[in-house]
């Protein structure tokens, strides 16, 4: 578990809560450099979601700039990063 990355997944202003909730089980994965191997199977149980909706919201935090795609054999691996989006703000 990294903690930098926590922090950054706590800290996250996203706008989607699930999206957020995938953040968190990613950086509780994560390593010391922030980056974490995607295993859709954990992370689906984790959220409470299928492996397809995992792999969209996986997607999805790639476009809001939370996580960068990383080059490593063995699987997919994902560097966690601060978003840069950040929430609405209701009226």
């Amino acid at each position: 578990m990294s903690i930098s990355a926590t922090n950054i997944a706590f800290d996250a202003a996203l706008p989607d809560p699930i999206a957020k909730l995938v953040l968190i089980g990613l950086a509780d994965w994560a390593d010391d450099s922030n980056i974490a191997r995607i295993d859709f199977r954990e992370l689906a149980a984790f959220a409470g979601l299928t492996e397809p909706m995992t792999d969209k919201i996986v997607s999805r935090l790639i476009g809001y700039g939370a996580l960068y795609p990383v080059a490593r054999e063995g699987g997919r691996y994902v560097q966690i990063q601060k978003p840069k989006i950040v929430a609405r703000k209701s009226a």
